[in-house]
């Protein structure tokens, strides 16, 4: 019964430690995309500017939050449900 009580407890805590780390990327992911949001507001003008390429960097950079954020949410899911 003790083994059962010690792996039941270390399981508790892995699991803990789990949802502890998804709940902080999930605020670190909302914070980048607030981020983001925010610069795009305060640069609208030079995006739209055929003379440089800061609209394709922000499209780079919100994609790369997009596929964090989805590689996240796939953890606990299997390959094909995340497709």
């Amino acid at each position: 019964m003790l083994a059962y009580q010690t792996i039941s407890q270390l399981l508790s805590s892995a699991y803990g430690q789990v949802v502890k780390k998804s709940v902080e990327f999930r605020r670190q992911l909302r914070h980048s995309y607030r981020e983001f949001s925010k610069a795009v507001d305060d640069q609208k003008d030079e995006l739209v500017q055929p003379t440089n390429n800061l609209l394709q960097d922000m499209i780079a950079k919100v994609d790369t939050l997009h596929q964090d954020g989805k590689l996240n949410s796939c953890e606990d899911r299997t390959l094909q449900e995340c497709k």
